[in-house]
Parts: C-alpha cells; structure tokens; sequence
C-alpha cells in the first residue's frame, strides 16, 4: 500500500481495488472544482489527466463505471446511460477496450467521447489502429499508483512531471510521486530515490526516450521484473 501527502500538505487517497491505494492533493481537487468539473473524490487516477484535456472551463460530470473487471457491450452501455453531460470520458486497458470494439453499440458510444484513456499496460499498434478507423479518439496513458495515475500522455510527459531512462529502466519524477510503500522502508528506498536534488520513482519498466524539438517522447518496450499484467493487474511470478 502506498502512502504519501504529495504534492501538497494534505492528501486524499482512493483505491483501485487492488492492492496499493494513489494519493490525490488536495489542491488537485480544489483545481478541478474551480475549472467546472464534478468528480467523486476516488476518481484519482483518471482525474490526474483529465485536466490536461480541458483548454477551456467545463462542466463534466464522473459516473459510477465498471471497475478493472472483463467487461460486456451491455455492461458498458449501461454506465454510458448513467453519464448526464455530452462531455464523456472513460478509462479503459487493452482488453476492455478490444471487447468493447467488436460490439457495434459499443464502438458507436465510443467514438462520441471526447477522449478514452487506454493503460494499465502496453496497447498492442494493431488495436489502436482498430480504433482509429472507428473515429474513436484514444489517448495513451502512463503511469502508477507510485505516480497517482497517468502521468505521461501519449509518450509525452504532462505537467510538471519528469522522465528519464537510466541504464534502460523508466524513471517519473514530479509533485505527484507518493512518499513511500506504507510499512515498507526497505522497498521505499529501492524504489523512490533521489539523483541530483530531485527525487524519482524506479518503474521497472523498460524504456526509451527520444528527444526532439517538441519535447521528449517515451517509449515503453515491457517490464524488467517478474511481473506480469493482466487487464491492468500486476501479477508477480515469484509470488
């Protein structure tokens, strides 16, 4: 379990129903009230990127979803009714997103979002070309609980976050990082570590960082443990 007041003085935390919780400031959310947006205080880690979709004040409104679990045309339909607001954005990994594009209904409720956000793991080229051709607008999202969610959109990092690869693993930093594993100082400092004044988070991800006149864009390759994820779930083979 994760614990941590960043980046401000006071923390919300919300679980994802596995078995680390994020931590979401405060002053995230007094950002999103002053900008229009309604959201129930869990929403960390799809709050945590919705901000960098909204250019301009708005209203939208959060509805109760579908969790992490496998999901159907009709169970996804359902949560679709219950959104009020033509606004409409949804969280999604892979697999959920590849059932929901061989549903007809599906794939026509998806593509009236403004954006569906897509991690939890890699997204196979093939899968986002399927969704391209849809008219379905996918935006890539990376990150952890270790990192209150999504922090690097498309390959690109948001905000004030930081990237770097180091010896061929992704390194985060940013205000958004989490102070430590909750009872696990041990694991802490073999992940959070500090370089140069600034403090970063180990993702044992491999990784590669190209730098352009635009920006630096990342690029995932896979894991460099023995953890496997499924639908958006970590799976240690050592366990």
């Amino acid at each position: 379990m994760l614990h941590g007041t960043a980046p401000c003085e006071r923390g919300v935390s919300g679980c994802d129903g596995l078995d680390d919780c994020g931590v979401l400031g405060t002053h995230r959310l007094d950002e999103l009230r002053a900008r229009g947006v309604v959201a129930p205080r869990h929403a960390h880690r799809f709050l945590r990127v919705l901000l960098e979709e909204l250019e301009q004040p708005a209203e939208v409104h959060v509805a109760s979803g579908f969790g992490q679990q496998a999901v159907e045309g009709q169970v996804f339909l359902d949560a679709v009714e219950r959104m009020d607001h033509p606004i409409r954005f949804t969280s999604l990994v892979p697999a959920q997103l590849a059932t929901l594009l061989d549903d007809a209904r599906s794939r026509t409720a998806l593509a009236g979002f403004a954006a569906v956000l897509v991690g939890g793991q890699a997204t196979p080229r093939p899968l986002l070309e399927r969704a391209a051709d849809a008219g379905i607008r996918v935006r890539r999202s990376y990150g952890s609980s270790e990192t209150s969610g999504g922090c690097v959109y498309d390959g690109a990092p948001i905000g004030t976050t930081a990237v770097r690869v180091v010896d061929g693993e992704v390194w985060l930093g940013g205000p958004s990082l989490a102070d430590s594993y909750l009872g696990d100082p041990e694991l802490t400092d073999e992940r959070f570590v500090s370089d140069g004044g600034v403090r970063w988070f180990r993702t044992a991800d491999g990784g590669e960082l190209a730098h352009g006149a635009d920006g630096d864009h990342l690029t995932v390759t896979g894991r460099r443990d023995d953890v496997l994820i499924s639908g958006g779930v970590k799976v240690a083979l050592a366990a």
